[in-house]
Protein backbone atom coordinates (compact mmCIF):
# COMPACT_ATOMS: atom_id res chain seq x y z
CA UNK A 1 0.00 0.00 0.00
CA UNK A 2 1.43 3.43 -0.97
CA UNK A 3 0.02 6.52 0.59
CA UNK A 4 0.68 9.90 -1.04
CA UNK A 5 -0.44 13.35 -0.02
CA UNK A 6 -1.27 15.51 -2.47
CA UNK A 7 -1.35 19.05 -2.35
CA UNK A 8 -3.88 21.51 -4.01
CA UNK A 9 -3.02 24.58 -5.83
CA UNK A 10 -4.75 27.36 -6.95
CA UNK A 11 -5.39 26.81 -10.49
CA UNK A 12 -8.32 29.24 -11.65
CA UNK A 13 -11.06 31.66 -9.85
CA UNK A 14 -13.05 28.59 -8.70
CA UNK A 15 -11.09 25.35 -9.01
CA UNK A 16 -8.26 24.23 -7.40
CA UNK A 17 -5.81 20.92 -8.73
CA UNK A 18 -2.85 19.15 -8.12
CA UNK A 19 -1.38 16.19 -11.03
CA UNK A 20 -0.25 13.89 -9.80
CA UNK A 21 2.05 11.91 -12.15
CA UNK A 22 2.69 7.88 -12.03
CA UNK A 23 5.28 7.27 -14.28
CA UNK A 24 5.46 3.53 -14.03
CA UNK A 25 1.87 3.20 -14.98
CA UNK A 26 1.98 5.95 -17.81
CA UNK A 27 -0.71 7.45 -15.84
CA UNK A 28 -1.43 11.23 -15.34
CA UNK A 29 -4.03 12.02 -12.35
CA UNK A 30 -5.98 15.27 -11.97
CA UNK A 31 -7.07 15.76 -8.35
CA UNK A 32 -9.67 18.75 -8.74
CA UNK A 33 -11.46 20.70 -5.80
CA UNK A 34 -13.52 23.51 -5.51
CA UNK A 35 -11.66 26.92 -4.51
CA UNK A 36 -12.87 28.37 -0.93
CA UNK A 37 -15.80 30.16 -1.20
CA UNK A 38 -16.78 29.10 -4.77
CA UNK A 39 -19.13 26.53 -6.58
CA UNK A 40 -19.09 23.37 -8.79
CA UNK A 41 -21.95 21.81 -10.31
CA UNK A 42 -20.11 18.54 -10.79
CA UNK A 43 -18.32 18.59 -7.56
CA UNK A 44 -20.01 19.49 -4.57
CA UNK A 45 -18.55 20.43 -0.67
CA UNK A 46 -17.23 17.26 0.93
CA UNK A 47 -15.93 16.10 -2.55
CA UNK A 48 -13.29 15.86 -4.99
CA UNK A 49 -12.50 14.71 -8.54
CA UNK A 50 -9.88 12.63 -9.61
CA UNK A 51 -9.57 12.55 -13.99
CA UNK A 52 -6.79 9.62 -15.04
CA UNK A 53 -5.04 10.42 -18.42
CA UNK A 54 -3.10 7.34 -20.26
CA UNK A 55 0.05 8.21 -22.06
CA UNK A 56 0.91 11.85 -23.12
CA UNK A 57 -2.56 12.34 -24.61
CA UNK A 58 -4.23 14.80 -22.07
CA UNK A 59 -7.33 15.94 -24.22
CA UNK A 60 -9.68 12.53 -22.91
CA UNK A 61 -9.61 11.17 -19.87
CA UNK A 62 -9.65 7.22 -19.16
CA UNK A 63 -11.69 7.71 -16.17
CA UNK A 64 -13.30 10.56 -14.44
CA UNK A 65 -14.33 9.87 -10.85
CA UNK A 66 -16.17 11.98 -8.22
CA UNK A 67 -15.15 11.06 -4.26
CA UNK A 68 -17.20 11.82 -1.37
CA UNK A 69 -14.71 12.70 1.72
CA UNK A 70 -13.32 9.54 3.15
CA UNK A 71 -14.66 6.99 0.79
CA UNK A 72 -12.09 5.19 -1.34
CA UNK A 73 -13.00 5.26 -5.53
CA UNK A 74 -10.64 2.93 -7.76
CA UNK A 75 -9.72 4.28 -10.56
CA UNK A 76 -7.29 2.73 -13.56
CA UNK A 77 -6.94 0.14 -10.86
CA UNK A 78 -5.79 2.76 -8.45
CA UNK A 79 -7.48 3.15 -5.06
CA UNK A 80 -7.91 6.54 -4.04
CA UNK A 81 -9.69 8.26 -0.76
CA UNK A 82 -10.17 11.90 -0.30
CA UNK A 83 -9.05 13.17 3.01
CA UNK A 84 -10.39 16.38 3.92
CA UNK A 85 -7.82 19.55 4.45
CA UNK A 86 -5.95 19.66 7.78
CA UNK A 87 -5.90 22.65 9.37
CA UNK A 88 -3.03 24.31 10.09
CA UNK A 89 -1.38 27.80 11.11
CA UNK A 90 1.83 29.21 9.48
CA UNK A 91 4.48 31.34 11.62
CA UNK A 92 7.06 33.85 10.41
CA UNK A 93 9.60 34.54 12.43
CA UNK A 94 11.91 37.48 11.07
CA UNK A 95 14.18 40.19 11.83
CA UNK A 96 14.00 43.59 11.26
CA UNK A 97 16.91 45.82 10.94
CA UNK A 98 14.44 48.85 10.16
CA UNK A 99 12.57 48.01 13.59
CA UNK A 100 13.60 50.49 16.03
CA UNK A 101 13.47 53.07 13.41
CA UNK A 102 9.82 52.24 13.52
CA UNK A 103 9.44 52.55 16.89
CA UNK A 104 11.45 55.42 17.49
CA UNK A 105 9.10 57.41 15.37
CA UNK A 106 5.92 55.69 16.25
CA UNK A 107 7.62 57.53 20.04
CA UNK A 108 8.23 60.68 18.21
CA UNK A 109 4.44 61.08 16.77
CA UNK A 110 3.29 60.21 20.49
CA UNK A 111 5.33 62.74 22.20
CA UNK A 112 4.34 65.58 19.53
CA UNK A 113 0.54 64.72 20.21
CA UNK A 114 0.89 65.33 23.79
CA UNK A 115 2.81 67.95 23.25
CA UNK A 116 -0.17 69.93 21.52
CA UNK A 117 -2.50 68.90 23.91
CA UNK A 118 -0.62 69.71 27.28
CA UNK A 119 1.21 72.89 25.64
CA UNK A 120 -1.34 74.95 23.38
CA UNK A 121 -0.03 77.22 21.19
CA UNK A 122 -0.81 81.00 22.56
CA UNK A 123 -0.91 84.01 20.82
CA UNK A 124 -0.93 87.38 22.58
CA UNK A 125 -1.01 90.75 20.11
CA UNK A 126 -0.11 94.33 20.90
CA UNK A 127 -0.44 97.39 19.45
CA UNK A 128 0.87 100.16 20.63
CA UNK A 129 -0.31 103.64 18.90
CA UNK A 130 0.98 107.25 20.06
CA UNK A 131 -1.61 109.40 22.08
CA UNK A 132 -0.61 113.03 22.45
CA UNK A 133 2.44 112.58 24.89
CA UNK A 134 1.26 109.17 26.02
CA UNK A 135 0.45 105.48 24.18
CA UNK A 136 -2.74 103.53 23.22
CA UNK A 137 -1.91 99.96 24.08
CA UNK A 138 -4.50 97.67 22.64
CA UNK A 139 -4.03 94.02 23.79
CA UNK A 140 -5.90 90.80 21.41
CA UNK A 141 -5.70 87.12 21.62
CA UNK A 142 -7.39 84.06 20.16
CA UNK A 143 -7.97 81.28 22.04
CA UNK A 144 -9.14 78.13 21.50
CA UNK A 145 -10.73 76.16 24.77
CA UNK A 146 -7.08 77.14 26.57
CA UNK A 147 -8.28 77.45 29.98
CA UNK A 148 -5.20 78.11 31.61
CA UNK A 149 -4.94 81.15 29.39
CA UNK A 150 -7.41 83.76 30.58
CA UNK A 151 -4.89 83.76 33.43
CA UNK A 152 -1.78 84.83 31.82
CA UNK A 153 -3.76 87.25 29.51
CA UNK A 154 -4.99 88.54 32.81
CA UNK A 155 -1.10 88.89 34.26
CA UNK A 156 -0.09 90.16 30.88
CA UNK A 157 -2.51 92.86 31.02
CA UNK A 158 -2.11 93.92 34.99
CA UNK A 159 1.87 94.17 34.05
CA UNK A 160 1.29 96.35 31.20
CA UNK A 161 -1.39 98.90 33.12
CA UNK A 162 1.35 98.93 36.22
CA UNK A 163 3.89 99.93 33.41
CA UNK A 164 1.49 102.70 31.70
CA UNK A 165 1.01 104.80 35.27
Amino acid sequence: MNDSIVVLNAGSSSLKFSVYSLADQDLTVYVIGVASGQTDPNIKPGQIEFEAYQGTDQSTPVAVQVADEGKPVTIAGLQFTFVRERQFTGLIVAKDPGAPVVWAGAGLLVLGVIMVFLFPMRRLWARVRPVGTGSDVRLAAASHHDLGFESMFQSVLAAVQEKGR
